[in-house]
């Protein structure tokens, strides 16, 4: 949680910012309209119950700094409040029911801590996910991995019965899916590290050999061996199975999705295989699962350095 100190700092400064104002214009109402040159309404009182819940708010804001990760709704509200006052002062301005002047007080209060409180809201959802992810580690070294029928773009098996090179197998669910292609990326910057600990890793799909080369390419991941299932009889194999189209329409899969896109500008494509087949990996070694991830959601997104290590 060291990491995550600065989502505590800026709850706070925003937590005292509302409990603060809130309270200084439930006490004193008509100093807000005066600076911004209106006529105080005259039922001042509803202005005075909005500062309270002003003030609440920032009470919340506290709490929620004591652990943003926990209390990541109560993050969310105030960013949903944030932008829908931010929005409705710009349709109040834009009608003429409200001056230029009253939107110092909008500044203030919202338009400044979106960014902030996006960054927050994004951390603490990214921590919540990776505990959640944390529960699909299995660690069996027992179970029985048959891989002799599997075999790679050239046509050789991935793994003879004399080898003793721990095979990291990635199954993918499509090549146009967002999170496989977060999948390709993050492999792509830990590879070297893998292959250093002594992992061979096998990248196992759905589509033909001459399409799935073209997009190992785009990640600088062309040297990798590859297996085609077009028919996902190896995923069966080890466990992975389908879901149902809302299972894939989950809110978490939406907002990963947009985090994917905007902050590694990596996009959604063209379904290329089964949309509904979940993904997974799992180390091989001697015919059995040392380790293993099944996603309980296709955005998850597992430590691959954590998979590789074996000894």
């Amino acid at each position: 949680m060291e990491s995550g100190r600065w989502t505590k700092h800026i709850l706070s400064i925003i937590g005292a910012y509302y409990l603060f104002s809130g309270l200084f214009n439930a006490l004193f109402p008509k100093v807000a309209f005066h600076l911004a040159e209106m006529d105080a309404p005259t039922h001042i009182f509803i202005w005075q119950h909005v500062s309270v819940l002003f003030a609440v708010l920032g009470i919340g804001f506290m709490i929620a700094a004591t652990n943003p990760g926990r209390y990541w709704p109560i993050t969310f509200m105030g960013l949903m409040k944030m932008l829908l006052g931010t929005v409705g002062f710009i349709t109040l301005f834009a009608s003429g029911c409200i001056s230029w002047g009253f939107g110092i007080h909008v500044l203030l209060a919202d338009v400044i801590w979106l960014a902030p409180m996006f960054l927050v809201l994004r951390w603490s959802f990214n921590e919540n996910m990776k505990i959640e992810e944390s529960l699909n580690y299995m660690y069996l070294g027992r179970d029985d991995a048959d891989t002799s029928d599997m075999l790679d773009q050239n046509g050789d098996p991935v793994s003879t019965p004399d080898s003793d090179q721990p095979i990291l197998l990635v199954f993918l669910r499509h090549f146009g899916c967002v999170f496989c292609r977060e999948t390709l990326h993050t492999i792509s910057k830990e590879k070297r590290w893998i292959e250093k600990m002594g992992s061979k890793i096998v990248i196992v799909h759905q589509s033909p050999e001459e399409e799935a080369k073209a997009e190992l390419e785009k990640f600088g991941l062309q040297d990798l061996t590859r297996v085609s299932d077009p028919s996902c009889r190896f995923y069966r194999r080890f466990g992975l199975e389908s879901v149902s189209a809302t299972d894939m329409l989950s809110m978490k899969n939406i907002l990963r999705m947009m985090d994917i896109m905007m902050f590694k500008r990596l996009f959604q494509g063209r379904t290329k295989g089964d949309p509904l087949q979940m993904p997974g990996a799992f180390l091989v070694k001697n015919g059995q699962i040392i380790n293993g991830y099944k996603h309980e959601d296709a955005s998850d997104s597992p430590d691959y350095l954590r998979l590789a290590t074996w000894e």
